[in-house]
């Protein structure tokens, strides 16, 4: 009996300690920056504060306009986000024709409710990667590593860089 409460008691624990870590990692629905983990100066952009399709997605400093500010939409049955931006939120990130070679475009498109516009949020150290649904394994990328205003938000295999890896900042 002494045995049988013992191991309750361990599953019980485990179970709460699983449960907390997976809600403390968990990006609720709500309005963020997107901000570089390794220089929190820098945050994903929208080029020109254009809502409209084929529009660049690029690195820039925080400036606290809706062109850095992005609503956050969970999609319970895939696992997986939406990012719509607040200058538009019928526009969202999305990955150029779907398509996953390495330096592949990040862009903003009208929501036509594809997995090229959806993502998956991995927690790691310091922050999140950015998988996209059409394939994980491909996440948002800073071109080249370089952290300065106007440098390209690509598509990358992971690599384990501070290029991939974002935290995201609660606005409202």
């Amino acid at each position: 009996m002494k045995k049988l409460f013992t191991l309750t008691v361990l599953v019980f624990a485990f179970l709460v300690s699983v449960t907390t870590t997976a809600n403390a990692q968990r990006v609720s629905n709500g309005v963020y920056k997107i901000c570089l983990a390794s220089d929190p100066r820098f945050v994903i952009d929208l080029d020109n504060s254009q809502a409209e399709c084929w529009r660049n997605i690029q690195l820039w400093e925080w400036n606290n306009t809706n062109a850095q500010k992005w609503y956050v939409e969970d999609n319970p049955g895939s696992h997986s986000v939406t990012i719509r931006s607040m200058v538009n939120r019928n526009f969202v990130l999305d990955l150029y024709h779907s398509e996953l070679h390495n330096g592949n475009n990040i862009q903003l498109y009208q929501d036509d409710d594809t997995s090229a516009q959806e993502w998956k949020l991995e927690p790691v150290d310091g922050g999140y990667i950015i998988h996209s649904a059409v394939r994980p394994g491909h996440v948002i990328d800073v071109d080249h590593a370089h952290f300065r205003a106007g440098t390209n938000i690509q598509i990358w295999e992971r690599n384990g860089s501070n290029a991939q890896v974002w935290k995201f900042v609660r606005v409202y």
